[in-house]
């Protein structure tokens, strides 16, 4: 994912499959971090990993 991350940032062209790749593993990420329960500090962190997941989702997909 890193990997991917810098050639989007370069400008450089990714495969539409690794995007499709990232985008699925992401949403699944995303699915796990719903499910979890949790309140005061640990309900911010989750509040946080799941902005950070859905910005570089939707900034891959403008990519495409």
């Amino acid at each position: 994912m890193a990997a991917l991350d810098a050639s989007v940032r370069k400008g450089e062209k990714v495969a539409e499959n690794d995007v499709v790749q990232v985008t699925e593993l992401l949403m699944n990420e995303l699915l796990k971090l719903d499910a979890v329960v949790a309140d005061g500090d640990v309900k911010a962190q989750r509040r946080m990993q799941v902005s950070e997941k859905q910005a570089f989702t939707s900034s891959r997909v403008a990519v495409q």
